[in-house]
């Protein structure tokens, strides 16, 4: 099925649901429309999604100059899980040599986030590569050598927010 080929106001109206990053309700409007496959439907959606918004990982020199722009001094560079509505993401942070509300020492200012899609990637079985893990791995180790301190990220093959931090190891 191609983009195109859907009638119009039924594009305008999936593409005011994109606008909005609801992508599961936008697949959802698309299978109520007609005979699709969830399947097909959830392709279409998120290559759409992506027509309009391409993913775009921070770049390392931006990164830096956050990492720089911190007050504090910075302990290390971490890449974690989180998850939102849209789905699951990596975090980089700066962690930091301040109290903060995980750790009576150690606190985090977040540099950027990695994402490729959302969890619409896991219906249908479909086992996900995360590239956002792989791209927020190389883009942290370049950071936290630029900045001499570690790099720390506890399991990026999977998504979980109940990991180990690098201060659960300091």
């Amino acid at each position: 099925m191609e983009w195109e080929a859907l009638p119009a106001d039924l594009r305008e109206r999936l593409d005011g649901e994109l606008r909005q990053s609801r992508v599961l309700p936008a697949v959802q409007l698309l299978l109520a429309a007609g005979s699709y496959a969830r399947t097909e439907a959830h392709d279409l959606i998120i290559e759409r999604f992506h027509e309009l918004y391409p993913p775009r990982p921070p770049a390392v020199p931006t990164l830096l100059r956050s990492a720089r722009s911190l007050r504090d001094p910075i302990a290390a560079i971490e890449a974690r899980w989180d998850a939102d509505g849209r789905g699951w993401h990596v975090a980089l942070v700066a962690i930091v040599e301040r109290p903060g509300p995980s750790h009576e020492r150690y606190s985090e200012s977040r540099l950027g986030t990695f994402r490729h899609g959302g969890d619409l990637r896991l219906f249908g079985g479909l086992v996900p590569a995360w590239p956002e893990s792989a791209e927020a791995t190389m883009a942290g180790q370049a950071v936290a050598r630029q900045l001499d301190v570690p790099f720390h990220f506890t399991h990026p093959s999977s998504p979980d927010t109940d990991l180990p931090r690098w201060w659960d190891t300091h």
